[in-house]
């Protein structure tokens, strides 16, 4: 059959069609690109994680004392520990591989 001798069964546009094509031609409908959504998720998230960030860990690091104290506990009891600190500090571990795997069983 040839296109030509098909009836349109359309007689008219519906009214959904017919606003989106006035509007579409009068500008009031912006087209969003595909990237557009994306970088609008990026920022969101960025907002989110901002805002889960506890305010007392953003500023200068306030722990050496700390630190230090933790270093100076654990120097004592390598002290109290005599030589056997010494061999703890000494220990050569990346020599020691685990046993090896008996692939013919």
């Amino acid at each position: 059959m040839k296109t030509s001798r098909l009836t349109s069964t359309t007689q008219q546009h519906t009214p959904e069609a017919a606003e989106r094509a006035r509007l579409a031609q009068s500008q009031a409908v912006r087209r969003v690109e595909p990237m557009e959504g994306v970088n609008n998720d990026r920022e969101r998230s960025l907002q989110q994680d901002q805002a889960e960030i506890d305010p007392a860990s953003v500023g200068p690091y306030q722990g050496v004392e700390r630190r230090r104290q933790q270093a100076a506990g654990l120097a004592a009891q390598m002290t109290r520990l005599g030589p056997m600190g010494l061999l703890l500090l000494n220990m050569d571990t990346r020599s020691k591989r685990p046993g090896k795997i008996d692939e013919s069983v």
